[in-house]
């Protein structure tokens, strides 16, 4: 397992299912990732269905297509899920302004994902920092 795979995945499948909105998103809570320009006192996130393959990717043994990916993230739990016929790219302050608490918006002509997730100051865990973890072989070991 590679450290970038480890610190970016850290938090999936922190809510005991990575079909759930906690488990799904959980490793963004960094706040680099928020949107910038969205309401004060949100935690509004951009991203990519090819991201989120990813995480499926990482988290299982078996591999997922972005089609597959697709179809389970518009059944996710806890969170309110809608597509909307529009690009996210060019209209980010738009949405960033107007998403709702718990929401997940997908916008089909680029394929994009933005979610607004309340826990994150919260979160008991965050990324790993060097001294906190050692790499043996293929296994990272938390300290």
């Amino acid at each position: 397992m590679s450290l970038v795979i480890a610190t970016k995945y850290n938090g999936v499948q922190l809510g005991g299912s990575i079909d759930s909105m906690v488990g799904l998103f959980g490793y963004y809570r960094d706040p680099s990732r928020h949107a910038k320009d969205a309401q004060p006192g949100t935690n509004v996130v951009p991203m990519s269905l090819g991201e989120i393959t990813d995480i499926y990717n990482t988290a299982f043994a078996e591999t997922f297509s972005a089609e597959q990916v697709y179809k389970k993230v518009t059944g996710i739990q806890h969170a309110t899920y809608k597509e909307v016929d529009d690009s996210y790219k060019g209209n980010e302050s738009k949405y960033n302004k107007s998403i709702k608490w718990n929401e997940v918006i997908y916008f089909k002509k680029d394929k994009m994902y933005l979610m607004q997730i309340w826990w994150y100051r919260r979160s008991a865990t965050s990324p790993a920092t060097p001294d906190k973890y050692t790499i043996e072989g293929d296994k990272v070991i938390i300290l």
